[in-house]
Order: C-alpha cells, then sequence, then structure tokens
C-alpha cells in the first residue's frame, strides 16, 4: 500500500512543482557574447483560428518577460502571415517591451515561402536569427525535398528554425518534416496562454543554450 501511495503522489508532486506560467521561471546558466533575433510568425489561416486569443495573450506574456531573461541587444519581431505576410512588429530590442499589433490578416492559402522571404528581408542585424513558427504546419509549398529546404533556410541568414504545434491530435504534414527533418513539431496545449508563453522560454533556453528553471 505504502509502494501504491508513492506512486500515485508522483503525478501529484509533478503537478504542484511544474511551472504554472513564464512569470514563474527564468533562463539560467552562461550563453555566448552573441545576440540573438527571435522572429515569431503566427499562422493565421482558419485552421489555426482557435488559438488566436491565446497566442495573443501568450506574446503579451513574452513580451513582459523577456527584458528580465535576455539582453537589450537581444531583438523582437512579430508576423502574421497565410499566403502572405504582414509584419507585425519590426525588430526592437526586447528591453522595449513593445506592444503587438493585430495579427489579423485575411489569405485564402498557408504558404510559408513568403515568411522566409520576409525574414531574409529585415534589416541586417548580427543576431542569431531563429525563426519560430506558430502554426499546424499545413502549408502548401513545402516541398519535401530537405535539401532545397536548408538552402532556403540558409540563404535567409535564419540560423534556427522552430514549429510550434498548438495540440497532441494535430497532423502535420509529413512534407514538412521530409523538408525541415531538424525543425520536428513542439507539441503544447495551444487553448491555454500560460502553456503557450511557457513554450516560447523554452524555445529561447534552446536558442540561447540557457535552461528554463523554476524560480526557489
Amino acid at each position: 500500500m505504502a509502494l501504491l501511495a508513492v506512486v500515485c503522489a508522483v503525478p501529484l508532486w509533478k503537478a504542484m512543482t511544474a511551472p504554472a506560467s513564464l512569470d514563474d521561471v527564468a533562463l539560467v546558466g552562461d550563453r555566448g557574447p552573441g545576440c540573438v533575433r527571435v522572429v515569431v510568425a503566427n499562422d493565421q489561416s482558419g485552421s489555426m483560428s482557435a488559438f488566436a486569443l491565446p497566442r495573443e495573450q501568450a506574446l503579451a506574456q513574452f513580451v513582459n518577460w523577456a527584458p528580465d531573461n535576455l539582453r537589450p541587444d537581444d531583438e523582437l519581431a512579430v508576423f502574421a502571415f497565410a499566403d502572405h505576410v504582414q509584419t507585425v512588429l519590426e525588430p526592437v530590442s526586447v528591453t522595449s517591451r513593445p506592444t503587438i499589433g493585430s495579427l489579423n490578416i485575411d489569405g485564402g492559402d498557408t504558404l510559408f515561402a513568403p515568411v522566409i522571404s520576409a525574414a531574409a528581408h529585415l534589416p541586417p542585424t548580427p543576431c542569431r536569427t531563429a525563426v519560430v513558427l506558430l502554426s499546424d504546419g499545413l502549408m502548401s509549398d513545402l516541398t519535401g525535398d530537405p535539401d532545397a529546404g536548408r538552402a532556403q533556410v540558409r540563404a535567409a541568414g535564419i540560423s534556427d528554425l522552430f514549429l510550434l504545434v498548438p495540440g497532441d491530435d494535430i497532423d502535420v504534414a509529413p512534407e514538412w518534416a521530409q523538408t525541415y527533418p531538424y525543425a520536428g513539431p513542439m507539441r503544447f496545449d495551444g487553448t491555454d496562454p500560460q502553456e503557450t508563453g511557457l513554450v516560447f522560454g523554452r524555445v529561447l533556453a534552446t536558442v540561447t543554450g540557457q535552461t528554463l528553471e523554476k524560480h526557489q
């Protein structure tokens, strides 16, 4: 019985100790001297509409959290995309606590190439550039060719690519893994703004080479 009680208590202990939001965690550890530019690209297709409000709330959390965890020379930019891209926020220092504009755009298709092009045409930066897609990965222009995909990303000056998928039951197009095998989906509950914010933190920890740890 004692062993059963311990086993049953483990999930409860994990739930009690898990961070509830970005406010509960911080980036910890040394990082290199280089700055990072984070480009958050928000998929505005109809299949992503249920996640629109939590995503905007999570972005607001991230903007407030970033100045205490990143450096003044680190940058944030925000896109909204469907079959074209709208630059919602040009690259700015994360310490400026920018206001994120409306992410709503119309489009009849979902394409990734315009996101790559828009990232390539941002103002030059010495920073390592990470493109973070909040998307279900259902894009109609994925080639399935990993060599072409890698060349496309490299030519745009993108160092890191992430696909954040807001649900375990979302079927990402197989062409995504074929084209970008190094950017497998990071899944989370996209209806929860707190969990969405935490996945931003995990991405930043990967980019900076730090760890995301709960405050003591």
